[in-house]
């Protein structure tokens, strides 16, 4: 069943990236993924999603800290530079990771 998370994730993933013009959800993370009652999958918190048409800025922060969460950044994000698709995409990695390793989902659905 978990499977069936992850494929939902990358299917959200894949409509924004499809999107015209792409979107980038810059900080996707497994507490801004949330879990139906029929056990699917949703991705939440847009707050920090761009369209990456958008011009380019060095801004990828504010006063209160970063604008992505460190644990789910890529390299490249935590050298400096905006989230991108691929970003999500190495963020939807350690998504995977996570569900894969957590225990409780290895004695329900394994």
């Amino acid at each position: 069943m978990f499977l069936l998370q992850i494929k939902d994730t990358f299917e959200g993933i894949k409509y924004l990236h499809k999107s015209q013009p792409p979107i980038c959800h810059g900080d996707l993370k497994s507490f801004n993924i949330l879990v139906s009652s029929s056990c699917r999958a949703v991705i939440t918190d847009f707050g920090s999603a761009r369209s990456i048409t958008e011009p380019k800025d060095d801004v990828i922060g504010s006063e209160s800290g970063p604008a992505w969460s460190l644990r789910w950044a890529a390299p490249e994000v935590m050298n400096g530079e905006r989230p991108s698709l691929s970003s999500d995409i190495w963020a939807a990695g350690w998504v995977c990771w996570e569900v894969c390793q957590c225990p409780k989902y290895s004695v329900l659905f394994l």
